[in-house]
């Protein structure tokens, strides 16, 4: 996506994610036996962003994890990234969808190598629920020095793992940070504090129902006795119920972070759609779903969007500033 470079924290991996991460450049690789590693995950995570990102900007990403962000479909990573420090933006609110496939839950103990991205197509966000960000007690907590930037800025529970076996877990994150300028890092294993958050808010694709859940949920069940129980919940849960299907009626194929919007799980500004439009050469109308790469010079609108007509350079120069 255009890193220039990945800080790999590792706390006692047994497959071979270390030697596949040693294969790659620009990788560095920190290890910790310590446990568990949810008492001191937020220290080092702080240590590495202060140490390799000052000046820049970080993700804080899991191994499941997938970073995506509105119109990333036509546009670069460089210039999201220059929009937020033209707004003197220094953290982004990001939620986890949870992705899933349309095979039965005796497939989350299969344990094999897949290709992510045309297996596990699929999110439920049906049983998500919804809390101001101004008024959570997390916020008030952990980030009562955070300024959203949207009205729109919200944290999300539950969601598809709620439906499964009733974990009300947190979905909400900061993500996307700009370690400095007073930015307090990790006073919450999800959030930071004292940061002007984005108008617009981002995906982590979260890949935790795949084909090595149940080994995962083992490992887990001790390294984060916080949401133990969790863990425990979703273990029986491939036991007792190998047949059934994650994918419901109410599931969505994913196809780009865009489409989310619609839904109410993500926000976008007017200015963020004009900044796009602008550096797309392209025009995406108000409340557009786009479901396919917009062409340059195109004006599209609707849901699903469709070809309006084509603009020339000269009409994208008058665009709104």
């Amino acid at each position: 996506m255009g890193f220039r470079h990945i800080f790999f924290l590792d706390n006692g991996s047994s497959d071979r994610t270390v030697a596949i991460a040693k294969t790659h450049k620009n990788v560095s690789i920190c290890a910790s036996t310590l446990s568990p590693i949810e008492a001191h995950q937020a220290h080092f995570k702080s240590y590495l962003a202060q140490k390799s990102s000052q000046g820049g900007w970080c993700l804080d990403a899991d191994i499941d994890e997938f970073f995506d962000y509105p119109f990333s479909e036509v546009m670069e990573l460089s210039d999201f990234l220059e929009y937020l420090n033209i707004n003197r933006y220094t953290a982004v609110i990001t939620q986890l969808l949870d992705m899933f496939s349309d095979k039965p839950l005796s497939h989350l103990a299969k344990g094999q190598q897949e290709e992510l991205s045309s297996v596990y197509q699929y999110y439920d966000i049906s049983q998500v629920t919804k809390e101001d960000y101004h008024h959570a007690d997390l916020v008030a907590e952990f980030g009562a020095e955070n300024e959203p930037a949207s009205a729109n800025a919200a944290l999300f529970w539950g969601g598809i793992r709620r439906t499964l076996y009733n974990a009300n877990c947190l979905l909400s994150k900061h993500s996307l940070f700009r370690p400095g300028k007073g930015l307090v890092l990790f006073p919450h294993v999800h959030f930071v504090n004292n940061a002007r958050l984005a108008d617009v808010s981002c995906l982590m694709l979260h890949y935790k129902l795949t084909s090595n859940a149940l080994d995962m949920a083992v490992q887990n069940k001790e390294g984060f006795r916080g949401i133990g129980k969790d863990y425990a919940d979703l273990i029986d849960l491939l036991r007792v119920k190998p047949t059934s299907h994650i994918k419901q009626n109410t599931a969505v194929q994913y196809r780009n972070a865009s489409d989310v919007v619609e839904s109410g799980f993500l926000f976008m500004s007017e200015d963020y759609r004009t900044y796009v439009n602008s550096l797309a050469e392209c025009t995406v109308g108000a409340g557009s779903v786009v479901t396919r790469d917009v062409p340059r010079n195109a004006n599209v609108a609707g849901n699903p969007s469709k070809l309006l007509s084509n603009v020339s350079p000269r009409s994208l120069n008058e665009l709104p500033k």
